[in-house]
């Protein structure tokens, strides 16, 4: 029953660490973070692509020519430049094979590629603004606005060491060492303990997917036009086979490294198209509603991923624990709580969203908080 699972879904959760991130400074991440790698606003996007795929990471900080942040992209932005695409539109359902000619108009007619990555800027809502932290800052300020869903934040650090780029799975991490130094406290191992069906996460809902015979690109753009998915922004979709188990994942840190000649491959059954990509298709990494709180955290955090799809005994696709889900837990505002009727009563998809025009993209500019 829909109105028993909102129920659940709806349930608050008490945060137990509260006073220690209300206390607990930034520097504790902060002291601990690499170089920061950014990108000047006049590279392409070809570059900036190549970059994050040579780095392994999902986002850069843009800088104008006078070296000042002014923006952080992430392939979120670029991936939905790039399957929205009009050149696309003619495959977008995925029932159109293309010819050989059909390949030669699309590469003649995309120029995505070529255009400055500035004007990626606001293609998300997380790139239209961005917050700088200072190091001293808590924890409880930075989880409060990763629950609403953002994944990262500059933060200035001080002693002359330069920003850092803090991520939520930076914060995941922390967050799971603190839970186990914590674990003899009887509130945090209650948490710990909860089956991801008693939490306030999307669960036992029809979860959108893929079928392993449709394309990349009809996966990206059903990925961007489901607003459960497009507003949480979990960037991925669960791929599934004829009886409908998941069988392969659909993210969009696929895309990186794809350039002019390779973007063509998106047209590829979507199996076919992660082999393409990577060589191999991993196998995905799921859950089930019994799993608990801490073991999902502790696989997210095992298998490096940025979601755990959760599944019934079948195999079949019925939830999803994000990044944003685990943060969220942590802060006064559980924001799936708020979000969660909502996305309850929205498993119809919407219409597939326009592209940005680059000439509007132009004239956005982004404020920094």
């Amino acid at each position: 029953d829909r109105s028993t699972h909102l129920v659940i879904m709806l349930t608050a959760t008490e945060n137990p660490l509260q006073d220690f991130f209300d206390e607990c400074p930034l520097t504790e991440i902060a002291k601990d973070k690499s170089v920061l790698w950014s990108i000047s606003s006049e590279a392409t996007v070809r570059d900036a692509l190549e970059e994050l795929k040579n780095r392994r990471i999902l986002s850069l900080p843009m800088m104008d020519d006078r070296e000042k942040f002014i923006a952080i992209v992430s392939i979120s932005d670029i991936v939905r430049a790039i399957v929205m695409d009009k050149s696309f539109d003619k495959f977008a359902s995925g029932r159109v094979r293309p010819r050989e000619k059909d390949i030669r108009v699309l590469l003649k007619q995309c120029t995505v590629f070529r255009r400055t990555i500035s004007t990626m800027v606001g293609n998300t809502e997380e790139s239209k603004t961005f917050r700088v932290f200072d190091e001293k800052t808590p924890f409880s300020a930075l989880f409060r606005h990763f629950s609403e869903g953002f994944h990262r934040a500059l933060v200035m650090r001080r002693e002359g060491e330069g920003p850092c780029l803090i991520s939520q799975s930076d914060c995941v991490r922390f967050i799971y060492k603190r839970m186990m130094q914590e674990s003899g406290n009887a509130k945090v191992a209650s948490l710990a303990g909860k089956p991801l069906s008693e939490l306030s996460v999307l669960y036992n809902v029809h979860a959108l997917s893929i079928k392993d015979t449709e394309t990349a690109l009809a996966g990206f753009r059903k990925m961007l036009r489901w607003r459960a998915f497009s507003k949480w922004n979990l960037g991925a979709i669960p791929v599934v086979d004829k009886k409908g188990r998941v069988v392969a994942n659909l993210s969009e840190s696929d895309l990186r490294g794809t350039d002019r000649a390779s973007f063509v491959d998106l047209l590829k059954p979507v199996v076919e198209y992660l082999r393409t990509t990577h060589g191999s298709v991993r196998t995905p990494v799921a859950a089930t509603g019994a799993t608990t709180f801490s073991e999902a955290i502790r696989t997210i955090l095992e298998e490096k991923i940025h979601r755990l799809w959760i599944v019934n005994k079948d195999g079949d696709p019925i939830g999803v624990l994000s990044l944003s889900d685990i943060i969220s837990k942590f802060t006064n505002f559980d924001w799936a709580h708020s979000r969660a009727y909502e996305l309850a009563l929205d498993f119809e998809q919407l219409p597939e969203p326009e592209p940005y025009p680059v000439e509007e993209q132009r004239k956005k500019r982004c404020t920094i908080m």
